[in-house]
């Protein structure tokens, strides 16, 4: 063990880990990103449907009691 933190490779090692881990942190972190941006577009696009079913009933319901 010693001999290896004397030569570098220890350092060469941890530094490798550390990027590697960096990366797939970014990639990972990117990718949850992109998952949460899916449910909020189809949570908005939910309720806009929603909103346009409700105007239609209430709308066809003052249609029907005029």
């Amino acid at each position: 063990m010693g001999n290896e933190i004397c030569n570098g490779q220890f350092l060469r090692r941890a530094a490798i880990y550390v990027i590697v881990l960096a990366i797939s942190s970014l990639f990972l972190t990117s990718v949850l990103v992109a998952e949460l941006e899916l449910l909020k577009m189809k949570y908005y696009q939910d309720d806009e449907n929603n909103i346009k079913l409700s105007f239609e009933y209430y709308s066809q319901l003052f249609k029907y009691s005029n």
